[in-house]
């Protein structure tokens, strides 16, 4: 599993996913269960603080050359942002698909990383319930 801050606390966890409290923010968080070869250590994220929209963002495994990935969750795709390894969305249907779904896929020109949501309900309502 990811490691957080010392200070995080450790709220649930179900399947792959946990959901930690650092100070106002809690994160439920996943590694993927497929993805291509990388040195990096890709990861999926949703933060949840007081007074903010959710972040689903992810440590992408190859920073996109073209500065481009794509979410499909849901038979539903969402073109993310993208900083460095990093990336990102807000949009409430990409999150709430998070619920629905079985996998999700972030794919690059680079590689792909494939999410497995069993368990992702039950770590999402525990940060929006801590930190919401």
């Amino acid at each position: 599993m990811i490691l957080l801050a010392a200070a995080a606390s450790l709220l649930a966890v179900k399947g792959g996913w946990a959901t930690f409290r650092d100070g106002p923010v809690c994160r439920a968080v996943a590694e993927p269960v497929r993805r291509t070869t990388t040195p990096l250590k890709p990861f999926a994220a949703l933060a949840v603080a007081p007074g903010r929209a959710p972040v689903l963002s992810f440590r992408l495994g190859h920073v996109p050359r073209d500065g481009r990935a794509m979410l499909t969750v849901g038979g539903k795709s969402v073109q993310l942002a993208i900083a460095g390894d990093m990336a990102r969305t807000i949009d409430p249907q990409a999150i709430d698909a998070l619920r629905a779904g079985q996998t999700m896929t972030v794919r690059t020109r680079a590689g792909y990383e494939i999410y497995d949501l069993r368990g992702a309900p039950t770590a999402i309502d525990a940060a929006l319930a801590a930190c919401r």
